[in-house]
């Protein structure tokens, strides 16, 4: 007769008095390993996806290289000088030719350096011209709830747009400021981008470069500025016509409060030093008055729009709209 294996199992389960024990247990069998052929097809994958990318790369940087300014030297050029004419051809002012002398970055008190650096580039010393980190900061404070892409443009990348390119808002030109930047880190140190962009960015008014705004705002070089005056200055280069303290005192105060609150937010200042106070800031007397300035200072950045490829260094002669005499009278009805 036949016997099961599991007979011997039951009798002694029935001898210790116990229920019967099921000795079926289940085991998970362990996946099997990728076979080789399936790994090599990975890595196959992997590599053409790499080969594709670095294609890419070759294929823009070679396309930049051919649409980017001509400035192999990478010196940065002067601003082309710009005669502005009323309606009559009399002439309202000549701008971008004439500037202060250059300022020795060493030079200035280091709350003049560092008050820009707090608002326009707080990782300078940490990046290749372009920054990452920045970039994927904007886009998840975007993604998160901002209504729009806050700026990532550093400190080396307004400079190759202040001094090769214009500010037209475009995909290309976007690329091109991105190559000329971390050429520009190449070849220049960090302290002489730095020089060169406060030489260079415009604070409104017809004042190019920190030693040109401070005369202009302060009546002093700009190896005398508070800093409360460095604060104000530095917070005008996002939006110069909004923030200057000749025309909106109030807010150029609150602006270079934001801009304090940084440099102490990132240790550069006390607590103390971190607020501006309206009664300490003494502004430069207006001579006359300026009413026409603020139509020239919204005429200016219509060039980038009419002469969009105007990389040369050639003067320019606008002709304007406005009717002196009927401004003048407008002014003084006012």
């Amino acid at each position: 007769m036949f016997e099961s294996p599991f007979d011997d199992a039951r009798e002694d389960s029935a001898a210790n008095g116990g229920a019967p024990q099921n000795l079926l247990v289940e085991r998970a069998q362990p996946p099997a390993p990728p076979t080789r052929a399936r790994r090599f097809g990975r890595w196959r994958i992997a590599r053409w996806i790499l080969a594709g990318l670095l294609l890419l790369c070759l294929i823009v940087v070679a396309w930049l290289a051919i649409v980017a300014p001509p400035s192999r030297t990478l010196r940065p050029i002067a601003p082309p000088s710009v005669t502005l004419l009323a309606s009559n051809g009399s002439l309202i002012s000549r701008r971008g030719a004439v500037s202060d002398s250059p300022v020795d970055v060493h030079q200035l008190p280091a709350h003049v350096s560092e008050a820009f650096l707090a608002i326009e580039d707080r990782r300078f010393y940490h990046h290749i011209g372009v920054d990452p980190l920045g970039l994927v900061r904007a886009v998840y404070t975007w993604a998160t709830g901002a209504k729009r892409l806050s700026a990532t443009s550093t400190i080396t990348q307004q400079l190759a747009r202040n001094v090769f390119l214009n500010s037209n808002r475009t995909i290309d030109r976007k690329l091109r400021e991105a190559v000329l930047a971390m050429a520009l880190e190449a070849k220049f140190s960090k302290q002489q981008i730095l020089e060169l962009y406060l030489n260079k960015v415009y604070f409104g008014g017809g004042a190019y470069g920190i030693d040109s705004a401070s005369r202009k705002f302060f009546s002093h070089p700009a190896d005398h500025l508070s800093n409360a005056e460095a604060a104000i200055i530095a917070g005008m280069v996002k939006a110069p016509s909004r923030y200057s303290p000749t025309a909106d005192v109030d807010a150029a105060v609150d602006r270079a409060n934001v801009v304090l609150g940084l440099m102490h937010e990132q240790g550069m200042i006390s607590a103390e030093e971190a607020s501006v106070d309206p009664g300490t800031v003494h502004l430069k007397p207006e001579e006359g008055q300026n009413s026409v300035r603020y139509f020239t200072d919204w005429a200016l950045p219509q060039l980038d729009l009419l002469l969009p490829d105007n990389d040369s260094n050639t003067p320019i002669e606008v002709w304007t709209t406005i009717d002196l005499g009927m401004q003048k009278a407008a002014t003084e009805a006012v």
